[in-house]
């Protein structure tokens, strides 16, 4: 059985946190397996190696960058336009 695709989820900062939500679910439902980075937590010259160990790790790298400022609005947006690209994935 072969494994499932991977993907890294990072996100620039922690207003975004409910999208990336969002979009792991919908990878997920699709049959990938997220690779998730919720908190850096970390002092800056530490941030680098974390990065690339989970950019090693993955097959595939998704960062979610933006302003946390107007979220649930752009959040809706964005949901309304994966859920009609997905729609048409499948036809």
């Amino acid at each position: 059985m072969p494994r499932q695709p991977r993907v890294f989820l990072s996100r620039t900062t922690t207003g975004l946190a409910a999208l990336a939500e969002k979009v792991a679910a919908v990878l997920r439902g699709r049959g990938f397996e997220i690779i998730h980075q919720p908190y850096f937590g970390l002092e800056w010259r530490r941030i680098r190696h974390l990065l690339m160990e989970k950019i090693r790790e993955a097959d595939a790298v998704l960062c979610l960058v933006g302003p946390q400022e107007r979220l649930l609005e752009l959040l809706a947006k964005i949901e309304a336009r994966i859920d009609e690209y997905l729609s048409e994935l499948d036809r």
